[in-house]
């Protein structure tokens, strides 16, 4: 078994965003509440880990602007990573990933 590891593609975006929700326990959203986030996606700072057509991993760098005191604008990153337990007969049942 071999995992690849490279960024997501516009097209694996709605799995990428699903096997992150799970790997942090939240309910998963429908892709039309996160249209939004797939607009301003920069898919060169997303890195996913397939196992087969399997999402296993995910992790992105988000960019953002912020405002601190002073008021002078700021470019900032945020970071999530996750990373799904290996037991795959019951993570397939109960959540099913698939890149395709």
């Amino acid at each position: 078994m071999s995992i690849e590891m490279r960024p997501v593609k516009p097209e694996e975006f709605d799995t990428f965003v699903t096997a992150t929700f799970i790997g942090f326990g939240a309910p998963v959203a429908p892709p039309e509440d996160t249209a939004n986030t797939k607009a301003l996606c920069e898919y060169d700072r997303t890195l996913a880990s397939f196992d087969g057509e399997e999402i296993v991993s995910t992790t992105g760098i988000f960019s953002f602007d912020m405002t601190v005191p002073g008021g002078s604008p700021h470019r900032g990153a945020g970071r999530a990573s996750t990373v799904g337990f290996r037991n795959k007969r019951w993570c397939r049942l109960a959540h099913p990933v698939s890149a395709t």
